[in-house]
């Protein structure tokens, strides 16, 4: 969790950012560690500007003055942004911004994930395989089982995160991991269309220096829950860089742009 603050005085913008699968508690003090250096006891209102305006209220609907603490649940990947206003500033009538510990919760559920034998026939192509061998690296090859968790609301994203590791340290590698990291996932014996997140369309000078990660993503069933998961997971890399992996399931709090947007059918396709 982080984020910025731009205050002075009575006023000021909060930015608050949760880089997480799951939800995080947010506690934030009104005084002028944020810039918001007025009278400590001046009474004064919050209004979220995005992702939804709405206000934001004390404990149990309490008013709020400079000086108080103020707590909020973000959502996984949920940017913040907030207005500290004076308590007199007129604004349109807003709803309250309500997100109980609770269901904050069940937006963002890890997978306890079981290693299984990696059955006969469960082979990843790799488009560059010949010229991974050459550098030599070498086809690493782990299977996963898990049961989906049940859950109410939108559509269920899965998310797998592989992290690259060599002893304690991250292992970078460019231009993009998802050339030598592939994931394949089957729900109740059915295969999802995995897409990686960067897929290998989505880099610039900014990885040059190489990446240590990829999330592999997918829809599932609207009602998921009970249903088996396998996950294999091959991957071509040096004898002491190993793969860490963790799975989510994310309920979708988000609206999607309806616009299509391109997937990452081919992040494995030469390069």
């Amino acid at each position: 969790m982080y984020g910025y603050a731009h205050c002075r005085g009575e006023r000021g913008f909060l930015f608050v950012n949760n880089p997480h699968f799951a939800s995080r508690r947010a506690v934030v003090t009104l005084d002028a560690s944020l810039g918001l250096n007025g009278k400590p006891g001046t009474l004064v209102k919050i209004v979220s500007l995005f992702p939804e305006r709405s206000r934001v209220q004390g404990e149990g609907g309490a008013a709020l003055r400079l000086g108080d603490s103020v707590e909020a649940w973000l959502r996984p990947f949920e940017v913040l942004m907030l207005e500290v206003r004076p308590a007199e500033t007129g604004s349109p009538s807003l709803p309250v911004r309500s997100l109980s510990a609770q269901t904050a919760a069940g937006l963002g559920v890890a997978l306890p994930l079981h290693e299984a034998p990696v059955a006969p026939g469960e082979e990843i192509a790799f488009a560059d395989a010949v010229r991974f061998e050459q550098q030599g690296l070498r086809k690493k090859s782990h299977a996963y089982v898990t049961t989906l968790p049940a859950g109410e609301g939108a559509q269920p994203i899965l998310a797998v995160a592989i992290r690259l590791r060599q002893g304690g340290a991250e292992w970078r590698y460019s231009p993009t991991v998802c050339e030598i990291v592939q994931a394949v996932a089957f729900v109740g014996g059915r295969r999802l269309q995995l897409v990686p997140v960067p897929d290998a369309r989505q880099f610039g000078n900014t990885q040059n220096a190489g990446c240590s990660w990829v999330v592999y993503k997918a829809r599932l069933p609207k009602q998921p829950a009970g249903q088996p998961l396998r996950l294999l997971l091959q991957a071509y890399l040096p004898d002491d860089v190993d793969a860490e992996v963790e799975a989510w399931v994310v309920r979708r709090w988000w609206q999607e742009y309806t616009r299509p947007m391109p997937d990452g059918y081919y992040g494995d396709a030469p390069s």
